[in-house]
């Protein structure tokens, strides 16, 4: 399943909601609805207050991270803080606020091939970067994109841009524009450049090196690419070279109103001189099953497994296990934004993944207490550990949790059937169980609360456990960091989150 959404929707999973509405929301309801499909395995409507609520729960919850943390330094608070502007203004310039609701649906075509759609009740004319950055039609002619693909290609999308329309949102936001412009050289013009290259571009990535690929856009006057001519060679350089080598190797080519960059010049000659196409062969209907003829963006996927990119800052860019080739489409319709996917899996498994992914991006903070763990008492960074590292049967001297587990398991002796929740052991001391989950792979079964970067777990095989995990450590986040390093299946990590999230929601009371 290609990612092209994923840091988009870890987000929008924070709103995530059934189907049921205030009488003032159903035409907004009914909107979205007829775009979906009703009677699939999956189907949800989310109106907009949901966002809203949503939205600021999160606020609520970065703010008490950011301002009630004791361990943060003020680097640490800024850098924070920082993430947390940038997400506002994205919001703010994104023009969801005019959106009056939004959902998906997922209908099983064949075994486990999925059919899913989600759509945003936008208004075409409504302000904002979500409609602003997109061409006002549809224009990309999907399976001649997908069927022009060279045979081994690993990742391919096209889009249809409209990039002064960042320029545009920040002009609405104060003094980011300026900021924006001051980060390049005077002599770069941006606006100019940014107007130039407006229309289709595309980024294909081939098979065996995820640094072989190439992107090309719209160049008519060959400003971006007469600017890298000049880098190179200066005004002395020859006005009619249309080919240029880099510093970094890559090779930079003008031809027929466009600039290809390629990563190599043996990249450059795999496009070149390879005329081997893609071909859905017998994956044509499940691959092309009720897309659009024609969309705005398009993302293609063959890679058959997780992959990652230096380009991308290596973050994943796919889901794992893609057997089949994957295809998503964004197509504008009368009523807003409709987007079609045809892979292995239904949404719902993937706002777990995209939980996960957060839960990641937020752990890769470097806080001060991980500063404080990568020395020992000796002051040796090298012979250290680092936040996240597993501790196995780690004894503490401050930590009552090997003494508290064990007598929590005896709990079970005297009640084989108890369920699931949150028990007091001793005064002032409470324990949390899991339940009991049949799982090849041992589940937590009970857990103390978190004290400062440490968590300790008793799991169902008996074993006492301790992890150190910085940040703001609630249950959700500690299941999904473990999700990482235990690879429960999809129906034992959602029981175990549902779980976590009750008992978040507990203590947050």
């Amino acid at each position: 399943m290609i990612t092209g959404r994923r840091l988009i929707a870890a987000t929008a999973a924070l709103a995530l909601t059934g189907c049921t509405a205030v009488q003032s929301e159903r035409p907004a309801m009914e909107i979205v609805s007829k775009y979906l499909d009703r009677d699939g395995i999956e189907f949800s409507v989310t109106a907009s207050p949901a966002w809203r609520m949503s939205s600021e729960y999160f606020d609520r919850t970065a703010e008490k991270t950011i301002w009630k943390n004791g361990d943060l330094t003020p680097d640490d608070r800024h850098k924070l803080m920082f993430y947390l502007t940038s997400w506002h203004l994205l919001r703010d310039l994104s023009g969801l606020e005019h959106a009056s609701g939004s959902g998906r649906s997922t209908v099983i075509i064949e075994g486990k091939k999925c059919h899913s759609r989600g759509f945003l009740a936008l208004p075409p004319a409504a302000p904002g970067l979500i409609n602003e950055v997109l061409a006002p039609e549809n224009r990309i002619a999907v399976e001649k994109f997908i069927s022009g693909l060279p045979a081994n290609c690993h990742l391919a999308m096209t889009i249809d841009l409209r990039p002064t329309a960042l320029l545009d949102a920040l002009a609405r936001s104060g003094t980011y524009q300026e900021t924006f412009a001051g980060a390049f050289p005077a002599a770069i013009p941006i606006p100019e450049f940014l107007k130039n290259t407006a229309g289709i571009w595309e980024l294909v990535f081939l098979n065996g090196d995820n640094n072989a690929f190439k992107i090309e856009f719209p160049d008519p006057e060959g400003k971006i690419f007469n600017f890298c001519r000049l880098l190179i060679f200066g005004k002395s350089g020859k006005k009619q070279l249309s080919r240029l080598k880099l510093h970094n190797d890559a090779i930079v080519c003008h031809r027929e109103n466009r600039t290809v960059y390629y990563s190599s010049a043996e990249v450059e000659k795999e496009f070149e001189t390879n005329t081997c196409r893609f071909v859905p062969g017998k994956n044509r209907d499940f691959l092309f099953h009720r897309l659009p003829e024609k969309a705005a963006i398009i993302l293609f996927s063959s890679a058959g497994e997780s992959t990652s990119s230096t380009m991308a800052g290596k973050l994943n860019i796919l889901y794992p296990d893609c057997e089949l080739p994957a295809a998503v489409t964004v197509s504008r319709e009368d009523d807003g934004l409709l987007l079609c996917s045809n892979d292995q899996s239904s949404w719902l498994s993937f706002d777990w993944q995209n939980a996960l992914d957060l839960v990641e991006l937020l752990n890769k903070i470097e806080l001060s207490s991980d500063r404080k763990d990568k020395q020992d008492n000796s002051g040796n960074p090298e012979t250290a550990g680092s936040a996240g590292e597993t501790v196995k049967e780690k004894e503490n001297d401050s930590c009552e949790c090997a003494k508290l587990l064990p007598q929590a398991a005896g709990m079970l002796d005297e009640k084989p059937e108890l369920s699931a929740g949150k028990y007091e052991l001793t005064a002032g001391k409470y324990v949390f169980y899991f339940g009991k989950i049949q799982s090849d792979i041992p589940v937590p079964q009970f857990m103390l609360l978190p004290h400062g970067n440490t968590f300790c777990t008793l799991f169902s095989d008996g074993k006492v456990e301790q992890f150190e995990l910085s940040g703001n450590c609630n249950f959700r986040r500690i299941i999904a960091f473990l999700q990482t390093m235990k690879k429960y299946d999809e129906k034992i990590f959602r029981q175990l989150m549902k779980l976590a999230t009750v008992f978040d929601y507990q203590e947050e009371r």
